[in-house]
């Protein structure tokens, strides 16, 4: 077994200096790639300079470093409100932050890798990772925006592994479960009947799922082991959506 998987590989992670892009880098860094974590905090005003920013990010990285292995797009949960009163700026800027700024990750990540060469132990010239949430599968209400910007990764990661995995560039997803971030956002309830919450019965214990669950999944898909594991997105949510949305 290799104990560090990722030895001698660069990383690039965005938003890593959030709590859920810290956990990510931590998980890189321990399976041994060299991370390089996006520490800006800013949330760029529009796509255009957010896009200008991973650009410069990744020449600087490719030109200290001389290749780029790894590039993981973090998401970022935005605040919910109902839908009938959802501003169409809040609305936009929720999909601007993730899905907007996502897509010209992973654009900017393919332009690097497929300019250089095949790993020799994997044959592959990188791996995009695409952080996104159970909220693209099930409904988390008050989270329009940010349930269609993840829905959007989910689908937009199938078709870019498509067309970049026969140039040796693999793209996979992460779909984290409710995390306590999350969970304090979902305030607003559709009207049920009773008193049902959500489910937290016949899920294991502390079900939560944290920074450090999502970026050994990261670290995992990284690495030549997943090597045939691209254009999906695999789930670590502590069996949340197995378990079903609500209960008595």
């Amino acid at each position: 077994m290799i104990d560090r998987p990722l030895q001698n590989r660069v990383a690039v992670v965005t938003h890593g200096a959030s709590e859920l892009g810290r956990g990510i880098c931590a998980a890189l860094e321990r399976a041994g790639a060299l991370v390089v974590g996006d520490g800006s905090t800013e949330h760029f005003p529009d796509t255009a300079a957010h896009a200008a920013h991973i650009d410069a990010l990744l020449e600087q990285v490719a030109t200290t470093h001389g290749r780029l292995d790894i590039m993981v797009n973090t998401s970022v949960t935005t605040p919910a409100m109902a839908a009938e009163t959802l501003p169409l700026e809040q609305f936009m800027q929720g999909i601007t932050l993730n899905l907007n700024a996502i897509f010209f990750g992973c654009q900017s990540a393919a332009r690097q890798m497929l300019r250089q060469s095949p790993m020799m132990t994997s044959g592959v010239r990188g791996a995009i990772i695409n952080i996104s949430s159970v909220a693209g599968v099930v409904a988390l209400p008050g989270h329009a925006a940010f349930s269609s910007a993840m829905a959007g990764v989910q689908a937009m990661t199938k078709v870019l592994a498509t067309e970049w995995g026969s140039q040796g560039v693999r793209v996979v997803g992460v779909g984290a479960g409710l995390s306590a971030e999350l969970a304090q956002t979902l305030s607003l309830r559709p009207p049920l009947p009773g008193s049902d919450t959500l489910s937290h019965r016949r899920i294991p214990p502390g079900a939560l799922t944290t920074p450090f669950d999502v970026g050994q999944l990261v670290a995992y898909l990284a690495g030549d082991d997943a090597r045939h594991i691209t254009g999906t997105t695999v789930y670590v949510d502590g069996g949340w959506l197995a378990d079903g949305y609500w209960e008595d």
